[in-house]
């Protein structure tokens, strides 16, 4: 029997990132500050978005394919990865297909790339999202 595919829930870091960039998207776990980390704890309700939440130290987590799908729909940017023979690489375009930004050998391995595909797409939504104005 083969496991079950679980979706890359994106980083404290760039849950706090996405929260500042007005990132307010159903979620179904969150982000809380514990003894100055944050932890990931599922919501008790299954509609929690950041508006939601009264207190702070708190970001609502997401998958990264649906922190993807909010920056394409709200900020019309869209973050590619794309394999080469040292790893992966991100590239950040406008959805009329306008170059905007490149991960540029900026990957953690000795290729400046990533070995991992979902840390080089969590490379690219921050770099995406640090970016944008709001």
């Amino acid at each position: 029997m083969s496991t079950p595919i679980k979706e890359q829930q994106i980083s404290f870091e760039t849950a706090k990132l996405a929260l500042e960039k007005k990132f307010d998207w159903v979620c179904t776990q969150l982000y809380v500050m514990y003894n100055g980390v944050g932890t990931l704890r599922d919501c008790h309700y299954a509609t929690t978005k950041n508006s939601d939440l009264d207190y702070s130290g708190v970001a609502a987590s997401c998958s990264q394919t649906i922190l993807q799908k909010w920056i394409r729909e709200t900020h019309e940017l869209e973050v590619t990865v794309y394999a080469c023979a040292s790893g992966y690489l991100w590239d950040i375009s406008k959805t009329n297909g306008t170059f905007v930004d490149y991960s540029d050998d900026r990957g953690p391995n000795s290729g400046g790339c990533w070995d991992n595909y979902e840390q080089c797409l969590e490379a690219g939504l921050f770099a995406c999202l640090d970016r944008l104005e709001v």
